[in-house]
């Protein structure tokens, strides 16, 4: 690209983003402070908090969250050279007799913010009391109170800090520790990535609303709905496939207009790369809820349709084969293992909603001309917060879809799978298993197979025999269960 192009690319990025970051409270957009977590801006090239703090500055941040209490004055420092926040400061508590209560420079932090708006931002662990139990909370509560006295002699406000593996692990545990410690400076706080950790996005509103009354901070980043490890549950906020704006939404219905903060934790790349493609994901969100119009999102599988496109033009598939095509359920099955002397494609791409087969089976479905469509999704689609009604309306997309350009077509549908990590949602999922099943029983080319009963043992919940680690997918003994019952409706006389 010559030096010409790339400073035009550049004026057009600049005024992108200038527009989008005009976008108001008034106008609809979102009114929350945008602030960065320190792991957002530390790094060899921003090694100093002037450098981290002129850098935010510059792309558009309101302030900074930094982590332990050294370093506190010359942050400060930086923070009013530049006119942002020192929006919370993060530290931990600690239940155990083994050490001191909290960290020894606190009081002294403390000091230094009196009269500013930053929140000191606490974590409790233990090692003598589990996760997410209440034997610790009369040692939490009386910590808390402590800490909560010194910052409300200065004007400031304390707000727990969900973590993974810690004591005060979810938002139920927080919101619990605060009320008891039942001081008006104590808070709470929703931290997406450690919410999709340890509980999976389930139930969202229903915990946002139990936080409300005590939420001051709440933190987001790009993420994998059903990711397991860090990379896939922080990303840059412009990546996963997390609704983070319909997060942004439900917080601005409910009424919550506290600060957001970017999390970065263990994110690869340029720091500034990254931060900057996650203030454009916000200014994104913000003009998306101000009902303005913006360029549709890039699809996340792609790269992966484009594959299959290539691989077929290399080796065309049989007509009239049979065509697996779904979430990951369906791209983890070894079809030819498992159907041998079957004329199968695997058309699987991890993490679909039924509704994106739907977009894009003109593309990968279609053009092999199947006899039978075996399709497995649904399970991510309620696990996004979609209803039943929703998933069936997509599900009766999908079917006239197919049946257009296949009017003969078999379409076998595998009942949303009850599992290990999902079983909150089971009810949710059985509902939409009953609406797609009726819908069957009045199409002979419809076919439901249900996996749902097969896969529960004597005590009503999941084998766990059946699923891979992640109590999600399915392991050799699943896919022999699932095998065995779908394999009787692949005839294709």
């Amino acid at each position: 690209m010559s030096r010409s192009s790339t400073l035009s690319a550049t004026l057009l990025l600049i005024g992108v983003l200038a527009q989008a970051s005009a976008v108001s409270a008034a106008d609809g957009g979102l009114a929350n402070p945008f602030f960065a977590l320190s792991n957002c801006a530390a790094d060899a090239a921003h090694s100093t908090p002037a450098s981290q703090v002129t850098m935010l500055k510059e792309l558009g941040y309101d302030g900074i969250a930094p982590s332990g209490t050294g370093g506190v004055p010359e942050m400060l420092a930086a923070l009013d050279a530049q006119g942002l926040e020192m929006t919370a400061l993060y530290v931990g508590a600690y239940l155990d007799d083994d050490g001191p209560r909290y960290d020894p420079g606190l009081p002294e932090a403390i000091e230094a913010l009196r009269g500013r708006k930053t929140f000191i931002w606490l974590t409790i662990r233990s090692k003598q009391f589990k996760p997410s139990t209440t034997d610790g909370d009369g040692r939490a509560v009386e910590i808390v109170r402590q800490i909560a006295q010194l910052a409300e002699q200065a004007g400031l406000r304390v707000a727990l800090y969900p973590h993974t593996g810690f004591y005060v692990q979810r938002v139920e545990d927080a919101v619990r520790v605060a009320d008891a410690v039942n001081r008006p400076n104590v808070g709470v706080t929703f931290n997406l990535c450690h919410w999709l950790k340890v509980d999976g996005p389930t139930e969202l509103e229903r915990r946002l609303r139990l936080a409300l009354p005590r939420l001051f901070l709440v933190t987001i980043n790009g993420a994998d709905g059903d990711g397991q490890n860090w990379d896939r549950l922080i990303q840059p906020l412009d990546r996963g496939t997390f609704d983070v704006c319909g997060l942004l939404k439900t917080l601005k219905d409910l009424g919550y207009d506290g600060p957001i903060g970017l999390q970065c934790y263990a994110v690869p790349g340029d720091k500034q790369e990254n931060l900057r493609r996650s203030m454009a994901a916000w200014r994104s969100f913000s003009a998306r809820l101000a009902g303005q119009a913006e360029a549709p999102k890039p699809d996340r599988w792609e790269s992966a349709i484009a594959a299959f496109e290539a691989q077929d033009r290399q080796q065309p598939p049989p007509d009239g084969g049979i065509v697996f095509i779904g979430s990951s359920s369906i791209r983890m099955w070894d079809l030819d293992r498992w159907f041998d002397g079957l004329a199968v494609v695997n058309r699987g791409f991890g993490g679909s909603q039924v509704a994106d087969s739907v977009r894009h089976a003109g593309r990968i479905l279609l053009p092999c001309r199947p006899k039978v469509v075996v399709l497995y999704a649904g399970d991510n689609d309620i696990a996004s917060g979609k209803t039943p009604e929703e998933v069936l309306a997509d599900f009766n997309q999908f079917v006239a879809k197919v049946h257009a350009a296949l009017p003969e077509t078999r379409v076998v549908f595998i009942a949303i799978k009850p599992s290990i990590k999902r079983w909150s949602l089971v009810d949710t999922m059985r509902q939409a298993n009953r609406l797609i099943r009726g819908v069957t029983e009045n199409d002979p080319r419809l076919v439901f197979v249900d996996v749902d009963a097969p896969m529960l043992g004597s005590d009503g919940r999941p084998r766990s025999e059946l699923f891979a680690p992640d109590g999600l997918h399915l392991n050799d003994e699943g896919y022999q269960l699932w095998s065995d019952l779908v394999r009787p409706h692949l005839k294709l006389e």
